[in-house]
């Protein structure tokens, strides 16, 4: 299934759930109706007409990366929980996904099988560390994967060998960086005693 029919049938799935725990409380309510979901998405800063949502919900307009994560906020769901499925396989760049590869791959957990680097994936899920741990994780995890799944004995030792090296590779690279920092703070503070 292609990313839009499931955005629609999220949203209005969405949207539907809403309105009938507000009108369960309230038979008369008018809480999340097309144009108080019109209204919200306007409030939160993404202006909406409520012909807007009758047809995204619907599938009749495409839905923009900005609606989609202004639909989740205002309806309080995750961004995820919109892709809806109903337990078909997802098409992405002409290939199909399972719902829960494609689950853990949006949420930054594990690269879907297509995806061409998954150190430089692994390193961008962990993008809170600094580029040379960030990568070095990526590459790590990487490995850590293809290990999994490989039985071949051989195969498996090279594998070994290969996070070795660049564990070992990476310890040098930490080493020379603190070196170049220790020389900056020296310069700083032969430059400070100058003054």
């Amino acid at each position: 299934m292609q990313i839009d029919p499931a955005l629609a049938r999220g949203i209005g799935k969405a949207i539907a759930q809403r309105r009938a725990t507000a009108e369960a409380l309230d038979p008369r309510t008018t809480l999340w109706s097309d144009r108080d979901v019109a209204r919200r998405m306007t409030e939160a800063g993404h202006p909406m007409q409520h012909s807007a949502v009758i047809r995204a919900r619907k599938g009749q307009r495409t839905v923009s990366a900005q609606e989609w994560l202004t639909f989740a906020l205002v309806l309080s769901v995750t961004p995820l929980s919109l892709v809806d499925t109903d337990g078909e396989s997802v098409d992405l760049a002409g290939e199909a996904h399972g719902r829960a590869p494609f689950a853990a791959w949006f949420a930054g957990h594990r690269p879907l099988d297509s995806v061409p680097e998954p150190a430089q994936f692994y390193a961008s899920a962990g993008a809170t560390q600094g580029p040379i741990e960030g990568h070095f994780a990526g590459v790590l995890r990487a490995y850590a994967d293809h290990l999994e799944t490989t039985t071949d004995p051989i195969e498996r030792l090279q594998l070994l060998s290969d996070i070795a090296r660049a564990s070992l590779d990476q310890s040098r690279a930490d080493e020379r960086v603190k070196q170049v920092i220790e020389a900056r703070n020296a310069r700083a503070r032969r430059k400070g005693g100058e003054q």
